[in-house]
């Protein structure tokens, strides 16, 4: 029953108390166990030694209510709990959806899923990635209160020359990244918007607001915000466009703007996405040049940074 092309093994056990009535159906103490689970298809391959589920289910065909009070899923890869998620539609009335979960991840894990048959990925991504987030739906309209928080996060830059291109240099980490925010989700046009979405760490904070439009299919995304930085701690993370000679110093607050979109089928983002920013330093060192405050403005568009 796997739709192609994908492709999913495993041996999988579970057990359940039910009780049916007319109306109403109760499902209690449900727990399925996958083992050796691999999944494939369509540049994904995602494996995990051990996956299991638990939870319970209750259904009232008098007043249309589904109702879990709690649910749970966990993995060598991330676990999400669920509490009182209650779903009630009467087939007259616009559907009504509300609960709140939580989540972990490790994304080393997470971004192991993604491969490519032809090169290992440029970067590497490490951490935990923990939080929760409360959710309501009024007829088409889905509204989130996101909290999340990041631990010994870390991006590595795979080397593109030299002896050993294999070698990854880390180029940016933080101990702590916390984000929190609300978004809204329209599933009657596939938009998703976020207010005040706001992004704190050691390096930099930050708040945006934005869409993005066809959110399943192109993503095409219009956001704008401000982001308050440490040049000191941001400068590796422009050195693959600006070369290793550069280096910039300050604590300051820059604005950006972004639109298009983020998964056309038809050309990698980068080349479908507009952005424009600008960034002043206190101080800077240009191969070796002492330079004073300034600021830097730039564009991307086409594939290219200017």
């Amino acid at each position: 029953f796997t739709p192609e092309p994908w492709q999913v093994e495993g041996q999988s056990e579970g057990a359940a108390d039910v009780r049916a009535a007319a109306t109403a159906v109760e499902v209690s103490q449900a727990k399925l166990t996958v083992s050796n689970l691999r999944v494939t298809g369509v540049g994904w391959s995602i494996t995990e030694p051990r996956v299991e589920i638990a939870g319970d289910l209750a259904w009232n065909g008098a007043n249309g209510e589904l109702l879990s009070r709690t649910a749970q899923l966990v993995s060598s890869s991330m676990s999400v709990a669920t509490q009182d998620v209650r779903l009630r539609s009467d087939g007259q009335s616009p559907a009504q959806l509300n609960g709140a979960a939580a989540f972990r991840a490790d994304l080393s894990r997470i971004a192991s899923w993604k491969i490519s048959a032809t090169q290992p990925p440029p970067y590497q991504a490490r951490g935990m990635v923990s939080g929760n987030v409360r959710f309501a739906q009024q007829a088409d309209r889905i509204t989130g209160e996101l909290n999340a928080t990041g631990e010994s996060l870390s991006l590595a830059q795979r080397a593109t020359s030299g002896a050993n291109q294999a070698a990854y240099q880390t180029i940016w980490q933080e101990p702590q990244v916390a984000v929190r925010g609300t978004t809204h989700y329209d599933t009657s046009i596939d938009r998703l918007s976020f207010e005040q979405l706001q992004v704190q760490s050691n390096t930099l904070q930050a708040a945006a607001n934005g869409e993005i439009n066809r959110l399943t299919t192109t993503a095409d995304t219009k956001a704008a915000g401000t982001i308050n930085y440490d040049l000191a701690q941001i400068t590796p993370l422009l050195q693959p466009y600006v070369g290793d000679g550069i280096q910039l110093v300050g604590r300051e607050t820059a604005q950006f703007q972004l639109a298009g979109s983020f998964a056309d089928p038809a050309a990698h983002w980068s080349r479908t996405v507009q952005a424009k920013f600008e960034a002043p330093w206190s101080s800077a060192n240009v191969y070796g040049l002492p330079v004073g405050s300034g600021r830097i403005a730039g564009e991307l568009g086409n594939g290219l940074v200017r």
